[in-house]
């Protein structure tokens, strides 16, 4: 089964730490040899579910989350690793060899992505299809404050739009709050360009940092504390890779 992996390390003054970024695709997905792959609560609740796309994002999104957890802890079996739910709907990793590892899920049409991170270091990502039927949606989470950094970018159009979304978003899910938050409350203050990413920071999480990235046909964005110091140029270069593969065929 085909899949990319992506090893991020990040400093801080006092400390370095690591985090895994994985990336799956559909067509690379054989459902039952996956499945096989599965913790047996997972295999349950897969069951359970009624919809096919429902099932699909379920098999993206815990399959990528789990093979995030399994490159960070150097290679716990997938079937030992539970990615189960919180009350609100967010992911919990148990497995005996994950000592406080957290991970968060993101799916988007044929893809699925995963970031795993000590508890200790707090990310989030959200990964986005950069789409004119989401426009006016989106558009009226954006203030107009928001739209004059876009401008400034020369990025005041859907793409940017999306990418604030995704920034949003990501937050959403470090603090657990996920679409029960105004996304206005989430506003963007700041938007730069460092090294190959774009950098936003929030009005009223002055702790946090969102690294996003566009290409023509999705935003991505990963955030993590604002102090963090890393570069994420080889998990564009992966993400890139693979959509492009994804658009050829």
């Amino acid at each position: 089964m085909k899949h990319s992996v992506s090893i991020i390390k990040m400093d801080r003054a006092n400390k370095a730490y690591k985090a895994s970024v994985s990336l799956i695709k559909e067509e690379f997905i054989k459902i039952p040899d996956a499945l096989q792959l599965f913790h047996n609560s997972e295999k349950k609740y897969y069951e359970n579910l009624k919809y096919d796309r429902r099932k699909l994002n379920y098999i993206l999104g815990r399959f990528s989350a789990k093979l995030a957890v399994n490159t960070l802890l150097k290679k716990a079996s997938l079937n030992s690793i539970n990615i189960g739910s919180g009350v609100f709907g967010f992911p919990i990793v148990k497995c005996l060899k994950a000592k406080n590892v957290q991970v968060s899920i993101t799916h988007c049409g044929t893809i699925g992505m995963s970031v795993a991170f000590k508890e200790s270091h707090p990310m989030g990502i959200d990964i986005e299809a950069i789409s004119f039927d989401k426009e006016k949606a989106i558009q009226s989470q954006i203030t107009d404050k928001e739209i004059a950094l876009l401008q400034l970018l020369n990025m005041n159009d859907i793409s940017g739009y999306t990418l604030l979304w995704c920034a949003k978003e990501a937050l959403a899910k470090v603090i657990k709050t996920g679409m029960m938050l105004d996304f206005l409350f989430l506003e963007v203050e700041e938007i730069y360009k460092e090294n190959n990413s774009l950098v936003a920071t929030f009005y009223h999480f002055g702790q946090y940092k969102a690294m996003c990235h566009v290409n023509s046909n999705y935003a991505i964005a990963i955030v993590l504390p604002r102090k963090t110091t890393v570069n994420l140029s080889k998990v564009w270069t992966m993400f890139n890779s693979n959509v492009a593969e994804i658009e050829s065929l």
